[in-house]
């Protein structure tokens, strides 16, 4: 098992996932369609009616997130291999910014029902709600929905926290299935903090920064600025930093920086930019 040693692994995993994109990426950032709920202030699933050129019509079925009328006129350029894959006739899930331009590029044209009514539950209101419409998915065994939606479950401590111990015991049982598959739901069983999970991913190799997610050695701490300053002292050991970063989102409430970013045993952060975001409270 590799996933903890180096992210080359874990990078693979994520194209793998992505076998539906275009073989270069249109941008940097690997967002899911989560990421792009979140950024988007219209979401809504929909029926492309009309494309041609850089304009296309869709006809609203259900509205997940802000407020949208009948119709909706989109703007897409075709002709960009970046652009969504649409074709009139199909239904959708479309996730538009505030001047209603579309959000996504490649992935802006959300097709696959799985993911649709996973969508659908991460609209809700509540924590528990959402947290259940990704993990529903995240265990599943249809490979990339499955890959993504745990991905966004493990970068979302507030929906981890919200698992509660029905949902944990399906982590458990799911988790010796793929955790040596390099998928992510492997990050979501470390974040529980389960003693179960705690045996198993004891057993991979390189999992010394996931051992120090599940340790809880900063848990009685509750001031964000203390942990700020283990974070940015160079003293500190890297698997002490893991262990405030991850207590400090959990106060946060919110992830602050992609779970990899420092959980992964081959990255090497910016330990002083992971400080200032647990110290502000404001994301990387």
């Amino acid at each position: 098992m590799r996933i903890f040693r180096f992210t080359a692994a874990f990078a693979v995993a994520t194209m793998l996932a992505l076998a539906s994109r275009p073989a270069h990426a249109c941008d940097d950032q690997y967002e899911t369609s989560y990421d792009l709920h979140d950024r988007a202030t219209t979401v809504v699933l929909g029926k492309l009616d009309s494309l041609a050129g850089t304009k296309g019509s869709l006809t609203v079925i259900e509205t997940f997130k802000g407020s949208a009328g009948a119709k909706l006129t989109l703007t897409v350029d075709v002709r960009s291999t970046c652009s969504p894959n649409m074709k009139v006739g199909q239904q959708g899930v479309v996730f538009l910014d505030a001047s209603g331009a579309m959000l996504g590029e490649y992935d802006g044209f959300e097709r696959n029902a799985k993911v649709i009514a996973a969508l659908r539950g991460y609209s809700s209101s509540t924590a528990e709600t959402r947290a259940k419409a990704l993990l529903d998915l995240a265990v599943s065994k249809d490979w990339s929905p499955s890959y993504r939606a745990a991905f966004a479950l493990a970068n979302r401590p507030e929906l981890v926290g919200a698992l509660d111990s029905k949902a944990k015991d399906r982590v458990i049982a799911r988790l010796p299935k793929v955790m040596r598959k390099e998928h992510p739901l492997t990050f979501v069983a470390a974040r529980t903090r389960d003693a179960r999970t705690a045996k198993l991913v004891g057993k991979l190799a390189g999992a010394a920064r996931l051992k120090a997610v599940m340790s809880g050695t900063f848990q009685a701490e509750t001031d964000p600025a203390r942990l700020a300053d283990k974070i940015a002292l160079a003293a500190t050991s890297v698997i002490d930093r893991v262990a405030a970063m991850e207590r400090c989102e959990q106060l946060r409430g919110r992830s602050l920086a992609p779970f990899t970013s420092y959980s992964a045993a081959s990255e090497q952060p910016d330990w002083k930019q992971l400080a200032e975001a647990c110290r502000t409270g404001k994301p990387i």
